[in-house]
């Protein structure tokens, strides 16, 4: 006899097959489609903070890797905790988009308090703990109440994912200026820009944010959630891949823009490098539907996850911007190909009355702890190494996350039923 977690991903799959001639036909220009693709390039900016400003300024105070990382890591702390809050309250509210614009609003005023006056990293820390929960869990409801219309074939969610990477890649370049004209003021000047520009976004968005499961079963009580996640172990195992695959790359990317530092490259040249990477993700975005409609979620995950593991060790190297180059490029297949696809798996291994809070637990194990472990791993490994000149040697220990998550990810072809049935995912 099937399994419950086979019959629900079974039934799933089923309704997503007959659902792919009418996603089809959806619009490709959809006027609320702009306006979420607004919020979300918006809100993806905020990202860019953390990517880029927190390791350059560090460097530039003379911090140390473990410092850096103690500050960056607001930003994970805040992806473990903003999804299960926010999910959380969704399900009391009647309408999320209080909640998420109140949040945002306050997050952009306690970033104009660091804007004010100096902190030392603890301090800082702090403050940009708060602001980043204040500001991720609307992230996390507004990629929710995306993924809940795109089911609805009202647009394609990789239509409007794409504006949250050029978001990024805007905000890497103002950023950047930010910091050579204005050091961390004006990045966090910036910052708090973006997040007022946010929460007047969500204005507009108002009627169209969705509530978080009204009708789940297990919603009111977290305890009883959390042990219902457990009776499904595909989805357990999708969060498993997704944790060593965040491991590997906040292992890297936490101090990456320090390493390209240290090799004569400007802060400038490091934006627009970044930009190359962007750029290769959107363009995948945008190729995603014809080149991977007839392909599984499985072989699609394995695939971005090979991409991951062949360009840690281009980063690393200090000889040759090709080689760096080639490595950024590849960012298309570790982050857009891998989103696309684990976003499919970790929503339809679960039955729809828990999937949306699911996606947040999902989120907060991977993205959250899975981060927070690499960061905290690279900064340890640069202080035993003695250095970021053996920045080499830590992309090639966090290559081994990536093999592993490889690995891991032939164990679905097992255990999902009509694994080698080809299931056009596009519109998931």
């Amino acid at each position: 006899m099937k399994s419950r977690d086979q019959q629900y991903l079974k039934d799933t799959l089923q309704e997503n097959e007959q659902t792919i001639s009418a996603a089809a036909s959806a619009p490709k220009i959809h006027p609320l489609g702009i306006l979420f693709s607004l919020a979300s390039g918006l809100l993806f900016a905020w990202y860019a903070f953390f990517q880029i400003t927190i390791p350059l300024v560090g460097k530039e105070f003379g911090y140390s890797p473990l410092s850096i990382a103690l500050i960056g890591s607001a930003t994970n702390i805040a992806t473990i905790c903003a999804p299960l809050i926010y999910t959380t309250l969704a399900f009391y509210a009647r309408s999320v988009f209080w909640s998420m614009f109140s949040s945002v609003l306050l997050g952009s005023i306690i970033l104009g308090i660091a804007y004010y006056r100096d902190f030392n990293e603890l301090e800082l820390f702090s403050i940009l703990l708060v602001a980043a929960i204040l500001i991720q869990g609307p992230v996390a409801l507004l990629e929710i109440s995306i993924l809940k219309l795109t089911e609805n074939n009202i647009f394609r969610f990789a239509h409007i994912r794409i504006w949250g990477s050029i978001g990024f890649a805007i905000a890497i370049f103002i950023f950047s200026w930010a910091l050579n004209n204005w050091h961390l003021a004006g990045a966090l000047a910036v910052q708090m820009i973006i997040c007022i520009c946010s929460a007047l976004v969500l204005i507009s968005l108002k009627k169209h944010l969705r509530s978080i499961d009204p009708k789940g079963r297990y919603q009111k009580n977290l305890f009883e959630f959390l042990y219902e996640l457990t009776k499904h172990p595909q989805f357990i195992l999708t969060t498993a891949i997704a944790t060593l695959h965040w491991i590997s790359i906040f292992g890297v990317y936490s101090f990456l823009p320090i390493h390209l530092a240290n090799t004569g490259w400007d802060n400038q040249e490091i934006s627009q490098v970044w930009a190359i990477s962007i750029g290769c993700e959107v363009i995948m975005f945008i190729l995603y539907d014809k080149l991977f409609r007839d392909v599984t979620p499985k072989k699609t995950l394995m695939i971005a996850l090979l991409g991951t593991a062949i360009r840690w060790p281009l980063l690393g190297v200090n000889f040759s911007a090709i080689l760096v180059g080639i490595g950024f490029a590849l960012h298309a297949f570790s982050i857009s190909i891998f989103l696309l696809a684990n976003r499919v798996l970790s929503r339809l291994t679960l039955p729809e009355e828990i999937r949306d809070r699911g996606q947040g637990v999902h989120t907060a194990i991977s993205v959250g702890i899975g981060s927070l472990i690499g960061r905290f791993i690279a900064a340890e490994e640069i202080r035993l190494l003695g250095g970021y000149s053996y920045f080499f040697e830590v992309t090639l220990f966090f290559t081994i996350f990536s093999a592993c998550a490889l690995l891991l990810s032939s164990k679905l072809a097992k255990d999902l039923p009509y694994n080698e049935r080809k299931i056009k995912i596009a519109k998931s």
